[in-house]
């Protein structure tokens, strides 16, 4: 999905999700073709940055600070290995 794009149309939502049940939103034709075009968005995005990685060195770089600071994996990792044992 392009950033800042609203995942539903508002001819789909919020309007069908006040006048229907949660079964009948389910069951909407609508739903599943947005859901696919969120799926298929995503996986452009996710094929664009991970080239974008491959190809870049300070990607990769500034990928791992986030992983090793704000995102918390070796806490998370050393965490999940010390309730295995």
């Amino acid at each position: 999905m392009s950033p800042g794009k609203q995942p539903w149309p508002p001819s789909i939502c919020p309007k069908p999700t006040v006048n229907n049940t949660k079964e009948q939103f389910s069951h909407s034709p609508d739903l599943d073709r947005l859901i696919l075009e969120a799926v298929i968005d995503a996986l452009s995005s996710f094929i664009s940055m991970s080239k974008q990685a491959l190809e870049n060195e300070k990607i990769r770089q500034d990928l791992k600070e986030v992983l090793l600071g704000p995102a918390g994996l070796y806490e998370a990792l050393r965490e999940r290995g010390e309730n295995r044992e």
